[in-house]
């Protein structure tokens, strides 16, 4: 698991925002749809001690990562505010998430255990978010709706603590130790990134408190854009580049709205109808404000709803796939996810084929060829293979020596696919597999790929080969490249044997169909040689096969 979480960075990122740059509003509402986005489909849980020790392993491992001030800011601010946990329910009101980063963004009191934070808490009525603070744990819940009985379990009351409020001594006369912000930001290590915000001019905090109030305004859907046919309405309708920048924007909030309510086929097609627009677009102003939109709506969460619908029964999937084909590499690591998790053959191929019709999902399907689950590694083989990918061949070749058979089956039948040179030599030492099913794929490849240079190789593995279901494929593989040392291995394995030692009529069968196949005339020739044969199944045979020649 990825530590810590996308949406942890996303949070600490907006809480710096709101702290350092209170007038950059736009970089505001992008952190805020990311926060979003990722509470659309689970809840979330910021631990101090986890943020603390993720931010500690950071500074050591990559010291000038971006994130690393923005999460060890959030560590400082719930620290000094006493906060050990904050819990986001699925789908989190955008404005209690924006309302609580503020919070945190206001100056400690020292020695208050977090009860002027609480305070605020308190009054902004969280309903979708819990905290819960240092000490004695105290969890403050999310407020029960007006006009519900309030239970323990939803509410759990404190004392409030003023400013600089002493903690009780407990029986035995040893004080309790006093906690202190900086002492819990350096316990794992945190640096001590102080912001100024108490040297702050009041114009600075009265801006940041503003352009907090339009960022919460931008992220609330209005009622004019619930309906989407009136919306659907204006794109036919002319506009400025200024109408274009409203409209689009109104849509792509109508998508996050949708997503938040898991309407995912209003989603698809809101994505649909912007997409569509950027490709017959010509007007400069309104393309900009489509491409807007475009990259407002590249948010993992909700591109992964659209994408399962491709594996719901009367979803339309090319709409879906024309989607995530304009989202490269965030759709591509969304099908790939699911098409891991996938528990249905149906989902495996639905996601599959979405994946085929992604180019920017070559990279990170050879890089999952060393997956350490055998099944990805097959899952992802097989799709190199129907995507054609030739510059894959070589890591093909690498999964050969994969110590699953039916990972081995699924590299050989998608360098067969391939057919280049190295896929051809790879193939041919693929014949020695210790695996019948890997050398019969191997056989079959070499069939369809029909190179001359495949002959010796072949002739070699008939020559060993005991599998009766392999053996086959081999005769076909050699009639399909008729070259003399080919049509001579045919011949010989067409011949009854010895008087102890008769071949089975299947195996003979199976040669004459090859030399049939092969249709040279010295092919020909050594058909007609057997048309004498003891065996009646071998006469009929050869006279079949010499009819259906005279009839070519």
């Amino acid at each position: 698991m990825e530590h810590p979480a996308p949406f942890t960075r996303h949070y600490a990122h907006l809480v710096w925002l709101l702290l350092t740059r209170p007038e950059d509003v736009e970089d505001q509402k992008a952190a805020m749809r990311h926060v979003l986005a990722h509470s659309l489909t689970r809840a979330h849980e910021i631990r101090l001690t986890e943020l603390n020790i993720a931010v500690s392993e950071l500074a050591q491992a990559r010291p000038d990562a971006v994130e690393l001030r923005w999460l060890a800011e959030l560590a400082f601010r719930m620290a000094g505010h006493s906060v050990r946990v904050i819990a986001f329910e699925t789908g989190a009101s955008a404005t209690e998430a924006l309302g609580l980063a503020r919070s945190l963004t206001l100056a400690p009191v020292q020695a208050d255990e977090g009860a002027a934070f609480d305070a605020r808490v308190v009054e902004m009525g969280l309903r979708t978010i819990h905290v819960q603070y240092s000490g004695e744990g105290f969890v403050r819940r999310a407020t029960p709706p007006i006009g519900q009985a309030t239970s323990s379990t939803q509410v759990t009351e404190r004392p409030p603590l003023g400013a600089g409020t002493a903690r009780q001594t407990p029986a035995g006369g040893m004080p309790v130790r006093v906690y202190t912000p900086v002492a819990q930001a350096l316990a794992y290590g945190v640096p001590a990134f102080r912001s100024q915000e108490e040297q702050r001019p009041a114009q600075a905090v009265e801006v940041r408190d503003e352009n907090a109030r339009m960022m919460a305004t931008a992220l609330t859907i209005g009622p004019d854009v619930r309906q989407l046919d009136a919306l659907f309405e204006r794109l036919d309708a002319p506009m400025t580049s200024a109408e274009a920048a409203r409209h689009f924007e109104d849509m792509a909030r109508a998508a996050e709205a949708r997503a938040g309510a898991g309407q995912w086929s209003d989603v698809l097609e809101l994505y649909k109808r912007i997409v569509s627009r950027e490709a017959t677009e010509m007007d400069t102003g309104v393309k900009r404000a489509v491409t807007v939109a475009i990259r407002r709506l590249n948010q993992p969460a909700m591109l992964k709803g659209v994408a399962q619908l491709l594996s719901r029964k009367g979803e339309p999937p090319d709409d879906a796939t024309m989607v995530l084909s304009r989202y490269g590499d965030v759709a591509t690591d969304v099908l790939l996810d699911l098409l891991v998790s996938a528990g249905s053959v149906h989902e495996r191929h639905a996601y599959r084929a979405a994946l085929a019709q992604c180019p920017s999902s070559i990279p990170a399907l050879t890089h999952m060829l060393g997956d350490t689950r055998w099944y990805v590694v097959r899952n992802v083989a097989e799709l190199l293979g129907e995507m054609c990918v030739a510059e894959a061949d070589l890591d093909l070749v690498h999964t050969l020596r994969h110590s699953d058979a039916r990972v081995r089956r699924a590299a050989a039948a998608a360098l067969a696919r391939l057919a280049t040179p190295r896929s051809v030599h790879a193939l041919q030492h693929a014949l020695g597999d210790a695996s019948a099913d890997v050398r019969l794929q191997a056989a079959l490849g070499l069939l369809a790929i029909r190179n001359p240079r495949s002959v010796p190789s072949l002739i070699e593995a008939l020559d060993k080969e005991q599998d009766p279901e392999v053996q086959p494929a081999l005769l076909s593989a050699l009639g399909s490249i008729p070259t003399p040392s080919a049509v001579e291995r045919l011949r010989r394995a067409a011949e009854p044997g010895s008087l102890l030692k008769r071949k089975p009529a299947g195996m003979r069968l199976h040669a004459m169909q090859a030399l049939a196949d092969a249709g040279t005339q010295e092919a020909i020739a050594a058909l007609r040689g057997f048309a004498n044969d003891r065996e009646p199944a071998i006469q009929m045979k050869i006279a079949q096969l010499l009819a259906g020649r005279a009839s070519d």
